[in-house]
Formats: structure tokens, sequence, C-alpha cells
């Protein structure tokens, strides 16, 4: 026997099983209870760090937990790519927004996958793919239709320094 851990070896032949076998895929069965686990999706604008590591950790401790209790465990995993954080990123570094975006996603998935999380990728979601952005259009503009949205403008109070305590 090795007296040493090879965990790089170990885990990726466990992730690969996992993928494969499609351990963490939601079945349609209802007669299993359901549970759903949605971390806060990341900004793809640039690698993982240990927040990351931190929040979705705890997220899948949940997932797996549920799982091991017999529930059937959604938790997707997605891109939240619609917004100023990736825009400025991709200025910051002299690309199209639209390949630095989806070049972080790539690299991003790939460190949340070797890092042996149990996402349903088949449920990945990218918020700047018009498939998702559609609806949340077509939801404003109903709401719009109905006058649930409207522009109005309200004087702001002024700040009063010498009343104020900081």
């Amino acid at each position: 026997m090795n007296e040493y851990y090879l965990f790089k070896n170990i885990e990726k032949n466990v992730q690969k099983y996992w993928y494969s076998k499609k351990v963490f895929k939601v079945i349609k069965n209802i007669n299993v209870k359901k549970y759903y686990v949605l971390c806060m999706i990341p900004y793809p604008s640039g690698n993982l760090h240990m927040g990351h590591v931190r929040n979705y950790t705890i997220g899948d401790i949940i997932s797996r937990y549920q799982r091991m209790n017999g529930k059937n465990v959604m938790q997707p995993m997605g891109w939240d790519a619609f917004g100023l954080p990736a825009e400025i990123s991709a200025i910051k570094n002299n690309i199209l927004p639209s390949i630095w975006t989806y070049k972080n996603i790539k690299n991003m998935k790939n460190q949340l996958k070797s890092l042996g999380f149990s996402y349903d990728w088949n449920r990945e979601i990218i918020t700047c793919k018009p498939e998702y952005y559609k609806w949340e259009q077509w939801f404003f503009i109903k709401l719009y239709e109905k006058k649930l949205i409207y522009k109005k403008i309200k004087k702001q109070k002024q700040f009063d320094p010498p009343r104020a305590l900081v």
C-alpha cells in the first residue's frame, strides 16, 4: 500500500464516474420528496476565489445531506453574465465582452467541476443567452402593459451635514 493519498488520481476517477453515471442529474419521480438548492450564481469575470469555494461548499453539503436522506435534489449552476461586472472586466482586459464571458465560463466551470460539487449541469443557465433573457423581457413587457411598471421621479431629501452624526 502506498503511504501517500494520491488525491488527484482518486478524485479525478471518482468525478469521472459521477459524471458518466449522471449521479447528480435530477430524475422526474413524483413519489420522491423534492429538495431545491440554489447558491448565488457567479459573475464570470475571472477565476474562482476562496469566497466562491466557501459558499458553494455549504450548498453542496446541504445537497449531499438531502440526497443521503432519500430526497430528489435539484442543484443547478449558472452564470450571472448579463451585466456590468463581466463587461467591466472585459474592457479592462481589452477583449469583447462576449468572448471574455464565455472564456471565463469555460474556465470557471472546469474549476467547479474539479472541486467535485454535485451540480446538475444539464440545468446550467447563462443569463446572457437569448433563451434565458427573453423571458425576463416578456415578463417586463407584461407588467408594463398592465401599467404595473412606471417611471416616477421623486425628489430626494438633501443630506444636512451640520445635523448628521457620522
